[in-house]
């Protein structure tokens, strides 16, 4: 379960994290630091529950204080509404953005968040941009929000959660009948569970996507749509011609330059160094000649919050990575040719930055397909 929930915060920036005390908040946090992240914890009291909240404030505070993390606490007095709530958080986090130049917060909305939100904006009414539910990763008000654990259940928390020991709040306000959100999750949703549809937050979620791909313009939507319009026959055909199309097996290594821009076209790889952002390494563990190059038979690795090795075959299963793309995924690797890095997803637990090390070097990636 663990590896599950750490696996989704692989190659994230320097972050910001929003702490409620609360159990999804508190889960990731954690979760975030064993996963080797040192996030600077916000947490905004917005003072609805008058000594409860200020116990959450202090929770909040010894919990960053006990980890080794910096915190900002501030405290503020709105209208009690979502709308409210969330535009206060927002202004906060921007505010402490600007005072630590870190621009990127992640929130711990999960599968279940989702759905809710979903039922919600049907209920009330809401065009496609709404129905897109929560977006996972998303730009607002000059901040980078990012909701890693869209994809993972409130089940899945509470689970890693008691798995660990670790103490959260319990917001009473969270079972108050009066809060449209509350009604859905405690009425609605297990009632259409039970009658209806039992994975109907499954289906909400996947509805979300959907419209956001399309809003997006995503290639995947598109394909969606052209195989809707297929028949029965047509999908077989294609499947049969598929099964037939030799795979070009891609193989290579490339230099890295360590002063600037690394292009590889046959990876579609633009790699760049950076003073700042992106993924940070020990350079001296990476040495002075790194290489990109591509997977190779037997090739393994040790995932960053891993204590041992992993083949790189079953990470690409696990990242679900279909075979004929495993070829064209970029591997930084070490002067001493160890894997530092799968492009895109995650780097390697021996050249993470600790505290003894000495030099620090960043990389930023894109790589475009055709």
């Amino acid at each position: 379960m663990a590896d599950k929930l750490t696996s989704k915060l692989a190659d994230l920036p320097p972050l910001l994290i929003g702490v409620s005390g609360g159990a999804d908040s508190v889960a990731l946090l954690h979760a975030l630091v064993e996963a080797g992240h040192r996030p600077h914890v916000c947490h905004l009291n917005h003072q609805w529950r008058g000594a409860a909240s200020d116990a959450d404030a202090a929770f909040v505070r010894e919990l960053a204080g006990t980890l080794g993390l910096p915190v900002t606490i501030e405290s503020c007095t709105v209208d009690r509404t979502e709308a409210a709530a969330r535009q206060a958080r927002l202004d906060f986090f921007a505010a402490v953005a600007q005072r630590t130049g870190i621009h990127a917060v992640a929130l711990a909305h999960t599968a279940d968040d989702q759905a809710e939100t979903m039922l919600m904006r049907f209920i009330q009414g809401a065009g496609l941009d709404g129905l897109a539910g929560i977006w996972p990763d998303r730009d607002m008000a000059g901040l980078r929000i990012i909701r890693p654990w869209l994809t993972v259940t409130r089940a899945e928390v509470l689970e890693y959660l008691k798995a660990n020991r670790f103490a959260y709040r319990e917001d009473a306000s969270n079972a108050d009948s009066r809060f449209l959100r509350n009604r859905i999750r405690h009425e609605l949703l297990p009632l259409l569970e039970r009658e209806y549809n039992p994975a109907i937050r499954a289906a909400l979620c996947r509805t979300a996507e959907i419209i956001r791909a399309e809003l997006a313009g995503e290639p995947v939507a598109a394909e969606r749509r052209a195989v809707r319009r297929l028949s029965f026959q047509q999908v077989e055909e294609l499947r049969r011609a598929t099964r037939r199309k030799p795979v070009t097996r891609l193989a290579g290594e490339w230099p890295v330059n360590l002063a600037g821009l690394t292009e590889i076209p046959e990876l579609g790889l633009h790699l760049e160094t950076a003073s700042a952002g992106g993924e940070r390494f020990d350079a001296g563990k990476l040495g002075p000649a790194p290489t990109i190059r591509t997977w190779r038979d037997g090739d393994r690795f040790q995932p960053l919050g891993m204590t041992g090795e992993k083949k790189l075959q079953d990470f690409f299963v696990d990242k679900k990575i279909p075979r004929p793309q495993r070829h064209r995924v970029p591997l930084l690797c070490a002067t001493d040719g160890r894997i530092a890095w799968v492009v895109g997803y995650r780097i390697a637990e021996p050249f993470k930055v600790t505290p003894g090390t000495s030099k620090v070097i960043c990389f930023t990636a894109r790589v475009t397909t055709t």
